[in-house]
């Protein structure tokens, strides 16, 4: 009995797994950066603290990165860097919905000089990391440090090998503003941005801890903590359509043809999930009855 039962169970099994799973795989996206721009005018109170009366430094730029604005110590003033596609991601759900994202840029540097020969700090390649609704932006960097003295008595003599301090951090975070979907682009806000201090700087004891090297230690929850906001153009690609997410806070009104698909998608998978296992039922049950272990109940009798 159970050989002739084999062939009919094995086919019933195949069609339980060609049909249930439509309904996972027509969830199943993904998202492909090809190219975008980071802009970003990293700190407002810096530039301005760099280009006034007390540092009378500048800052230069090289590689991927062009400056937007006229007035560089203005709030509207900001640097455009490229983003690297091969270095960046997007990670979405089975619906659909962005949950993360990791933007890197392409090779560029910022470096920051002021107080004669004291101060000289690189800022390289800036990034942003999407987690949820956190916004987090880093960079690498270079500079130097040396323990217990004062940053605005350094010399040129103190850049030594030994002195160099170098590495790739995060020093701000914020909130996501949200995604905003147009064709093929993507885009996204980071705000209220503020500096993230490194636990054992202590600008007062000139005791200075990783990337905070970048602004010479003096920035922290209780002195100027506001960061720029991060702005973030994507173009990307999908195979998929992505939904709007008003938890995620993305803009109502999009008039994508993606977006205006709504819950289609979704229904559309519950509806095959049900045939699916409807067709299952089906199948398993004529198996059953052929095969004779449903003959004595009372309404396979005739």
């Amino acid at each position: 009995m159970f050989k002739r039962l084999a062939v009919p169970l094995a086919a019933t099994m195949f069609a339980a797994s060609i049909a249930v799973p439509q309904a996972v795989a027509s969830e199943k996206c993904s998202i492909e950066v090809v190219g975008g721009t980071l802009s970003w005018g990293v700190k407002h109170s810096w530039r301005s603290y760099i280009q006034g009366p007390i540092a009378r430094g500048k800052w230069e730029t090289a590689g991927a990165v062009t400056e937007k604005g006229t007035n560089k110590s203005g709030a509207d003033f900001a640097f455009t860097f490229d983003v690297d596609p091969h270095a960046s991601q997007v990670t979405v759900d089975t619906e659909g919905k962005v949950t993360s994202a990791e933007i890197k840029t392409k090779t560029s540097s910022l470096t920051f000089t002021g107080h004669g020969d004291a101060l000289q700090s690189i800022m390289k390649d800036p990034y942003v990391s999407i987690e949820g609704q956190s916004v987090k932006a880093g960079s690498s960097y270079e500079g130097y440090y040396v323990e217990g003295k004062e940053m605005t008595s350094y010399k040129a003599s103190d850049r030594t090998e030994a002195n160099k301090k170098t590495g790739t951090d995060t020093f701000a975070a914020g909130q996501l503003q949200g995604w905003k979907l147009d064709n093929e682009k993507l885009s996204f806000s980071g705000k209220n941005m503020k500096y993230t201090p490194k636990p054992l700087t202590d600008a007062k004891k000139n005791i200075i801890e990783g990337i905070d090297i970048l602004f010479m230690g003096i920035y922290n929850d209780e002195y100027k903590p506001e960061i720029d906001d991060v702005n973030v153009e994507l173009t990307v690609k999908k195979d998929c359509v992505i939904k709007q997410n008003q938890a995620s806070g993305v803009a109502k009104g999009n008039s994508s043809k993606d977006a205006s698909l709504g819950d289609f998608p979704k229904i559309w998978s519950i509806v095959l999930g049900v045939a699916g296992l409807a067709a299952t039922v089906a199948i398993l049950f004529q198996v059953l009855v052929k095969s004779g272990l449903l003959r004595n109940l009372p309404f396979i009798q005739k």
